[in-house]
């Protein structure tokens, strides 16, 4: 019976200095740093994507890699970059560099002088309306269509003539997206069947 108690205390004093020693070999694991991070695994979560701003607290710090952070001029778009921008304030991430002025995410000549030249049209985003006119255009990759309520041929529902307006789609890219207010055969039928 002596045997049995000392059997199982035995059993016992090795399973807890077991987890004992697995549990200081966890601790000291975590606290030792890796020679291979390079800090790079945080910076990518905190970083802000394109069209993201950065500047103010609660916010990501930085850009993510490829993008920069583009901030406004007190010259404006088509402005005097002469005059310096704020020292501090917030900024837009965007792919500054690409040879597309990006207006939408507030690349300009100022900001941005590799992409744009200050001739550039506002770029309108997908399904947004757009002035056809000297100062917007849609984005690259979207074509200006016509948004009205349609008959079976095409012409517009007279009713809705005036609630008719131009708006970017990705019309041409293989996609119908389709509805009343969307893109249908009469403005996209290089997509709508």
């Amino acid at each position: 019976m002596m045997t049995n108690k000392k059997l199982i205390l035995g059993i016992t004093t090795i399973i807890i200095l077991t987890l004992v020693l697995i549990i200081i070999f966890t601790l000291n694991k975590s606290a030792t740093p890796n020679p291979l991070n390079t800090g790079t695994e945080r910076s990518y979560k905190n970083c802000a994507k394109e069209g993201e701003t950065i500047g103010a607290q609660g916010m990501p710090e930085t850009c993510c890699p490829g993008l920069k952070p583009v901030g406004g001029w007190p010259g404006g778009y088509q402005g005097d970059c002469s005059i310096p921008p704020p020292p501090t304030g917030l900024s837009i991430c965007a792919k500054c560099g690409d040879d597309i002025c990006d207006t939408y995410n507030g690349e300009n000549k100022c900001n941005c002088p590799e992409d744009c030249t200050g001739d550039e049209k506002h770029c309108i985003r997908n399904y947004q309306t757009v002035k056809i006119n000297n100062s917007e255009s849609c984005c690259p990759g979207l074509k200006a269509i016509k948004i009205a309520h349609y008959e079976d041929d095409c012409s517009v529902t007279p009713s809705t003539v005036g609630a008719s307006r131009m708006a970017c789609f990705k019309c041409g890219d293989g996609h119908c997206d389709e509805g009343v207010y969307l893109e249908n055969k009469c403005n996209c039928p290089e997509d709508c069947k």
